[in-house]
């Protein structure tokens, strides 16, 4: 068994939200591999979305985003699951909105976060749980996760808002 297999099937059987991730080296493989065999060919990812007629967008702000949207590469055409931000956005940014915000997205299991803008406090949490987050200026979430398939996006360093 290779290294990338031996780690999906650890990460498939992780019961807390402490091993995420996918190496560079490994993403490259998933993402070439667009015909997924079997659960391990898997990845998931988070997108905060809004709701329009026309479908999902992509929200600018992360942590207020109405929704987020689970998807299950390599399907990029609908998510697996979409789910309401149950913190009330009438909460105060530094009365622990934050922090509940984390809290809801860590009871999901994903391995990386696409997102046009992020603050320091979900950052770092996310990037010091090995959980990847790519940067993207893009309208919906099928052109974003096409650019992640194709190896385009940009993997965030340091907060962008």
């Amino acid at each position: 068994m290779d290294t990338f297999s031996m780690f999906l099937i650890i990460s498939r059987k992780r019961e807390s939200n402490f091993c995420y991730g996918l190496g560079f080296t490994f993403e490259k493989k998933v993402f070439k591999n667009q015909q997924a065999n079997n659960i391990d060919d898997i990845m998931r990812v988070i997108i905060p979305v809004l709701p329009q007629k026309e479908g999902l967008i992509i929200s600018q702000h992360f942590g207020r985003a109405p929704e987020f949207a689970i998807f299950e590469i390599p399907e990029i055409e609908k998510p697996k699951e979409v789910f309401k931000n149950t913190v009330p956005p009438t909460m105060k940014e530094h009365s622990g909105r934050g922090r509940l915000v984390l809290e809801m997205l860590l009871s999901k299991i994903f391995d990386a976060i696409i997102t046009k803008e992020m603050g320091p406090g979900a950052f770092y949490e996310f990037k010091n749980r090995g959980i990847k987050i790519y940067q993207s200026n893009d309208r919906t979430p099928k052109d974003a996760l096409k650019k992640l398939l194709s190896g385009e996006l940009t993997e965030l360093t340091a907060p962008n808002e």
